[in-house]
């Protein structure tokens, strides 16, 4: 994992992170500020939900601190929290979410008996409305190591239902097995996270969003095309998701573009010149690129298509880069 520095107070103990310790002058301390930093760190580490959050490592000494005895965790890769279960879940409204993050970003496994707290008792009706601290974690999952196992869980617990059921509702939505062996719409949706290199919150979002409009508009049209329309309804819904997940404005500018266009890349042989120079200039074309990727790799899609998509933008750019320098008028 890579862990962000942490400096003094103010380190957030509730995230996912190893806190590290950087102060002007530690490489010179006397013992007994080294002891009030002992002590400062069992503070720290008290106030933490899991022990993953309570070790902690000294860059300048090169000295790990572990009050708690949270090591024995970390070895044995298993997600537990400091206190008891039952309390931290009483205490924090969204702690299913907290520890799907932290499962999502270690790939930890999670202590059984807190599943099966989570499984009998915990409340989904906190996660009705969607504060930013909800959203700010959701978007974590989404750019973390494992955000498919992780988007498993929290349907598994019921909390997707809650705070996205645009995306649960494809579950009813079945598809070509030719096309789509995965299964319904729902695990087409959610394998596509498995086949993105490098995660950005933008282009998760789409993903998870690009087909939703296949649960609200026609199965077939005239011409025999699955899901017709499927895309401009899908970006439709996404306008009122992406209001409730805090999205600033040229963020939902880009996610409404990737949604809309999701399967663009797929006609490059018959677009408009117009229409595809627009596309390809456009500044969200290289997240266009990998949403189309990730959705035709979910399946048992030919990736010729998107091969020579990529063909396209590169000649398109090349004749573009002559042009500027006067060799192509």
């Amino acid at each position: 994992m890579d862990y962000p520095k942490v400096r003094g107070e103010n380190c957030d103990v509730e995230e996912n992170v190893k806190l590290i310790i950087e102060e002007p002058g530690d490489r010179f301390v006397m013992p007994g500020i080294v002891h009030q930093k002992e002590n400062y760190l069992k503070e720290v580490a008290k106030r933490a939900i899991f022990h993953i959050n309570a070790f902690f490592y000294d860059v300048n000494n090169e000295k790990f601190y572990d009050p708690l005895d949270s090591y024995r965790y970390l070895k044995k890769k298993i997600i537990t929290t400091i206190s008891s279960p039952k309390r931290e879940i009483k205490k924090h409204p969204t702690f299913a979410l907290k520890i799907a993050k932290v499962y999502a970003e270690t790939g930890f496994e999670i202590d059984p008996t807190i599943e099966k707290l989570l499984e009998d008792f915990h409340e989904i009706n906190h996660y009705q409305n969607i504060t930013e601290d909800i959203a700010d974690d959701f978007k974590e999952i989404l750019v973390s190591k494992y955000p498919y196992k992780a988007m498993v869980l929290l349907d598994k617990w019921g909390i997707l239902n809650v705070i996205l059921p645009e995306l649960t509702k494809l579950k009813d939505v079945n598809q070509d097995k030719e096309y789509h062996p995965e299964g319904n719409a729902f695990w087409h949706t959610l394998q596509c996270l498995n086949y993105v290199k490098k995660p950005n919150v933008n282009l998760m979002m789409s993903l998870l969003l690009h087909d939703t409009g296949k649960a609200y508009g026609k199965n077939n049209g005239k011409n025999g095309k699955p899901f017709p329309n499927h895309s401009i309804i899908s970006r439709d819904i996404a306008k009122n998701v992406l209001r409730r997940f805090y999205f600033n404005r040229e963020d939902y500018r880009e996610i409404l573009f990737l949604v809309e266009n999701h399967m663009i890349l797929n006609a490059v042989n018959v677009l408009p010149e117009s229409r595809l120079k627009k596309i390809f200039d456009s500044p969200y074309i290289q997240n266009l690129f990998e949403l189309y990727r990730a959705d035709i790799s979910s399946g048992y899609h030919n990736m010729k298509s998107f091969h020579n998509a990529a063909h396209r933008y590169h000649e398109y750019v090349h004749k573009k880069k002559l042009k500027k320098i006067g060799i192509l008028i």
